[in-house]
C-alpha cells in the first residue's frame, strides 16, 4: 500500500508501534465518510487506517478509541459495536497513551 508523507513523515514510529505492540489484523468493516472525503477500515486489533477515497493510499493509521470504532460502526448502519470488538478496543486503552507520545493520535 502506498503511504502519504504524513505517515512516512510523521507518523511512521506510531506505524512501527502498532506493528510491534498492537498488531494490524485483518480489516472488519470500511466506511466511506463524506464529512472528510476519506475510507476508514477498522480492523480486527481495534486498528483504524484512513485511506484515500479511490485507491489503496494510506493517509494515516492509528489505535482506535471505543468513541472512533462506535462512529464507524453507524457510518456502516450498524447500532452497535460487536462485543468482541468492544472488549479489544477497550483493551488496547493502554496503547492509546502510548501512541500519542509518537506524534499524536
Amino acid at each position: 500500500m502506498k503511504m502519504s508523507k504524513h505517515v512516512i513523515n510523521d507518523r511512521m514510529d506510531r506505524l512501527l508501534y502498532i506493528a510491534q505492540y498492537v498488531g494490524w489484523g485483518e480489516t472488519l468493516l470500511e466506511v466511506y465518510s463524506e464529512e472528510n472525503n476519506h475510507r476508514y477500515c477498522l480492523t480486527t486489533t481495534g486498528v483504524i487506517i484512513v485511506k484515500a477515497p479511490a485507491d489503496e493510499f494510506m493517509v494515516t493509521a492509528f489505535v482506535g478509541n471505543i468513541e472512533k470504532v462506535a462512529k464507524l460502526y453507524h457510518l456502516a448502519g450498524f447500532d452497535n459495536v460487536p462485543t468482541r470488538i468492544y472488549q479489544k478496543v477497550m483493551k488496547n486503552k493502554v496503547h492509546l497513551t502510548k501512541q500519542n507520545k509518537y506524534k499524536g493520535a
